[in-house]
């Protein structure tokens, strides 16, 4: 697989790419150039990720919402926020709700919510109740009380 580096600017509505590079040298040493380079960013993206590979044998990407107990409050297909997800699952936490991505713990709910390539909704929930497993295990899942 190949690596291309964006020079990008910008926010959010303002977000664009200025250049692509194929080294990250080459976009430093871009970057370098400009005026006022302290406002830019370069983005590592992949050249045809794996997860073209991952739809093509059968795999989708879902989002499981689990609570501490292993009781699977939701399993849905989902692949706006996974189309360059390339990983197995995510297994950092977050503090909010409104997270981009990723996996997230639900303050109000009491829920991680994960994000797993699985064939259908019963082998995303026994890939995510697995990690619940592990994590709760290790002392990694927030506290009832927290």
């Amino acid at each position: 697989m190949s690596t291309l580096y964006l020079l990008t600017e910008g926010n959010y509505s303002d977000y664009c790419a200025i250049c692509v590079f194929s080294t990250r040298e080459l976009a430093e040493e871009y970057k370098a150039w400009l005026t006022h380079p302290g406002d830019k960013g370069i983005e590592e993206i992949e050249l045809d990720p794996q997860n073209i590979a991952k739809a093509r044998a059968g795999f989708r990407l879902w989002s499981v919402r689990m609570n501490r107990q292993g009781d699977s409050k939701t399993a849905d297909e989902t692949d706006a926020e996974g189309a360059f997800y390339d990983g197995d699952t995510y297994t950092s936490f977050c503090n909010s709700v409104a997270s981009w991505g990723g996996h997230c713990w639900d303050i109000r709910e009491r829920v991680g919510r994960v994000r797993v390539w699985a064939r259908s909704r019963e082998h995303a929930a026994k890939i995510v109740n697995e990690w619940r497993t592990i994590m709760v295990g290790t002392g990694n899942w927030p506290e009832e009380d927290a």
